[in-house]
């Protein structure tokens, strides 16, 4: 018997087909077919910026007394501070979407690089591109590749519909490793978590699939091909990955591209107003503090904060209102109300809405081809405003700490004067009181330009800025300043 079967299994062994003859087709699976249709578009980005360094001729460190012995900038060191991460082309005009960290130096979300290269899967030369806007609220950036634009690219897809348990796959520089592609599946929806600035991003979605160092801005798509997300952040003690990755919603960075790229504002810019997604704490503060809501078993949708008495809501929807839908479409969080929702042409808007747990629907008059734009996006508050270029850092022997924008002209008994700003001043971060107490980091007019639409109805903001005096040198500076036009 034992014989038997050892020669059957030799009989079966050789009429077996060799590995030459498998067929390769059998072998492209859902998950290659969506990394072959993907990893074209996926480019790796480095970034590289000159930081000078004071130093003191006497000591290792520089010391306060230095500047009355040596003139500030007579010693210096300089060193070129680099950084990687991913991206994803989005469109024929080599546009890339990536995180703002990827893009930017210093704490949070810093000065932008000198240069910026990204090198596509294929090709050995890297390739330059550009700023072309970015939220760093949201970690978004958007890029352009500078000449002849990519022969391939992976378009925005749509994360309104994303399943717990559903494949993913990430693609990305892990760990300086080029197009490294990792599997997994979506652990959850909904995370909230924390950067290292401060800013806390909502609405993510989290997953296994391996997120490295250097993966940040790397597309997040499904078995489809079809992009999801933009991976941005890991939970890690030891900061290598531990199957705890999380990526931005397609459809909230499709509203950064769509504003910076095809001039479409979010709908909340048209409207004027402010809103936010619903956490389980804020789900539940509605409950307990608004009888209303007690009883209201589905508790979903996005929570009205703020409404401009001059925007165009400013009748008909009132702070804590909850928008559930727009135009007939449900809302589940801020991610559900896109651009393709209410075109820029379109005269008003459907809303639904929860008011003390009341269902209402409003319908709201809107301004044809409104684009939210900023007018003389240089000047703010009765100030003139320019970035922080290398010729104004040399004039000025500044350390390469100082970042921001530079106050080049202030307006008599403007907001700006009656804050106590001066000519030469550096603005470095915003924030505004009543609305946020994040303060974000400005270092170029599209972030100022940014925060402006974003914090439109704030009353008031908090400005940090650095100003220089005789034989002290930069040291950093708060004021308060009225958000109100100037005559």
């Amino acid at each position: 018997m034992r014989k038997f079967i050892v020669g059957l299994a030799f009989i079966v062994a050789l009429s077996a087909p060799g590995p030459m003859e498998a067929s390769v087709d059998t072998r492209r699976t859902p998950v290659v077919l969506a990394v072959e249709k993907a990893i074209p578009a996926v480019v790796d980005i480095r970034t590289t910026k000159k930081i000078r360094v004071q130093r003191s001729p006497f000591m290792l460190f520089r010391t306060p007394l230095d500047n009355l012995i040596v003139p500030r900038g007579l010693f210096q060191d300089t060193y070129v501070g680099t950084s990687l991460g991913s991206g994803v082309v989005v469109d024929r005009d080599g546009h890339v979407i990536t995180n703002s960290h990827v893009v930017s130096y210093g704490e949070g979300q810093g000065a932008e690089p000198d240069e910026i290269l990204v090198l596509l899967e294929g090709e050995d030369e890297q390739r330059k591109a550009e700023i072309v806007g970015r939220d760093p609220s949201e970690d978004i950036a958007v890029l352009k590749i500078v000449g002849e634009s990519p022969k391939q690219y992976l378009p925005l897809g749509d994360s309104s519909d994303l399943m717990i348990g559903e494949t993913v796959i990430a693609i990305g520089y892990a760990l300086g490793q080029s197009h490294t592609v990792t599997q997994g599946i979506i652990s959850q929806l909904g995370r909230y978590i924390e950067g290292d600035n401060g800013v806390v991003l909502p609405n993510l979605i989290q997953t296994d699939a391996d997120i490295n160092p250097g993966n940040s801005g790397g597309p997040l798509i499904n078995l489809d091909g079809e992009l999801i997300g933009i991976n941005t952040a890991i939970a890690t003690p030891s900061g290598g990955s531990v199957g705890i990755g999380f990526a931005i919603p397609i459809n909230r960075a499709r509203k950064v591209y769509d504003y910076y790229v095809l001039k479409q504002p979010p709908l909340e810019y048209r409207l004027g107003i402010q809103f936010q997604d619903l956490s389980p704490a804020l789900r539940l503060a509605l409950r307990t503090k608004i009888s209303g809501f007690r009883s209201v078993k589905d508790l979903s949708g996005v929570l009205v904060t703020n409404v401009d008495s001059s925007g165009m809501a400013s009748k008909q929807l009132e702070s804590l209102d909850l928008i559930q839908s727009v135009n007939g479409r449900r809302i589940r969080s801020g991610d559900d109300i896109g651009t393709d929702l209410v075109p820029a042409n379109a005269s008003s808007v459907q809303i639904g809405i929860l008011r003390e747990g009341k269902p209402q629907e409003v319908s709201i008059a809107l301004k044809p081809g409104s684009a939210g734009a900023l007018k003389n996006e240089n000047q703010w508050l009765g100030m003139d405003l320019k970035p922080l270029d290398q010729k104004w850092r040399d004039q000025w022997n500044m350390d390469a700490s100082v970042d921001g924008l530079v106050v080049t002209k202030v307006a008599n008994k403007s907001p700006a004067d009656q804050a106590e700003l001066e000519p030469g001043d550096i603005i470095s971060e915003i924030a505004a009181l009543g609305v946020t107490n994040t303060a974000f980091r400005v270092t170029n007019l599209t972030d100022l330009n940014t925060l402006r639409a974003r914090l439109a109805n704030a009353k008031t903001f908090t400005i940090y800025f650095y100003r220089y005096q005789e034989n002290r040198g930069w040291s950093k500076w708060r004021t308060e300043i009225d958000n109100k036009p100037t005559q």
